[in-house]
């Protein structure tokens, strides 16, 4: 619990319970925090006894994700305990992590003192006290492998043997209509070794994003289609695509091959 106190007295973010007060009265010590109203979203799947819709499930480990890359840019804190028991969820949407007590310092190695964090949601790393960014990336997506399909993942220290059904099973195989998006961030961020996980939260995080439209290029399209439109209205013989048998000048014809090449130019160009 002083370690708890002592991060969250350095810690302010809308999806960080807040503390409020520490005190030890009659040998024993105490955190005062929020008051969270919800359930924790391994209650949430568990109660359900479903997996989280993949919007809502996103939604979530999105909110955390962000309180995450607060602590690791701003303050150079690692949470290293995220697991869905972790992560409570209020009626309104908002997700909040809370238990603070395995915090470190950003650094190569830190003792966890008491416990490693949840077996099933615990990188490789964390048993040898690691503090860096990328124990949270596993156990953030570990959380996000458990809401979208209700399953608890395969640890990585199982995994790390290669003995049985020890892999990990692609969370699509267990949700056929998961998005590949979705699929292929959850299993980058819980890669065995760290080195092969994004380098930050922020950029893990981008993997979770709808890649955004490109309206700019349909705006060129339609450009260039009215441009062609207007062209072949003014030609004296009309469209060429329902040319009938006409006299055509032979003026007329080397300038319109002229400029539909021009045309087509411009559109193999375009990416």
């Amino acid at each position: 619990l002083q370690n708890e106190a002592k991060s969250l007295k350095q810690l302010s973010h809308p999806n960080i319970v807040k503390f409020w007060d520490d005190f030890e009265e009659n040998g024993t010590y105490g955190i005062v925090l929020d008051f969270i109203e919800g359930e924790t979203l391994y209650s949430l799947v568990k109660s359900g006894e479903q997996p989280l819709p993949e919007a809502e499930a996103v939604g979530y480990i999105q909110q955390i994700g962000k309180a995450l890359t607060y602590m690791h840019q701003n303050k150079g804190k690692v949470h290293r305990d995220t697991h869905p028991s972790n992560i409570m969820v209020r009626s309104d949407g908002n997700a909040i992590l809370i238990d603070f007590g395995l915090v470190a310092d950003v650094a190569i190695v830190t003792p966890t003192y008491m416990h490693h964090g949840h077996q099933n949601f615990a990188p490789l790393e964390q048993k040898e006290g690691s503090a860096k960014p990328s124990v949270d990336i596993y156990t953030l997506a570990a959380a996000l492998y458990f809401a979208v399909t209700g399953e608890i993942p395969v640890s990585a220290i199982d995994r790390q043997k290669e003995i049985g059904e020890s892999h990990l099973t692609p969370p699509q195989e267990l949700v056929p209509h998961l998005s590949d998006r979705i699929d292929t961030a959850i299993l980058k961020g819980m890669e065995i070794k760290a080195k092969d996980r994004p380098k930050t939260m922020a950029l893990w995080l981008e993997l979770l994003e709808t890649p955004p439209t490109k309206p700019e290029l349909d705006s060129a399209s339609h450009t260039l289609q009215a441009v062609f439109t207007l062209i072949t209205n003014t030609l004296p013989w009309g469209n060429p695509l329902a040319l009938q048998q006409k006299t055509i000048p032979w003026g007329w014809l080397v300038w319109s091959a002229t400029l539909y090449l021009s045309i087509g130019a411009i559109l193999a160009a375009l990416p």
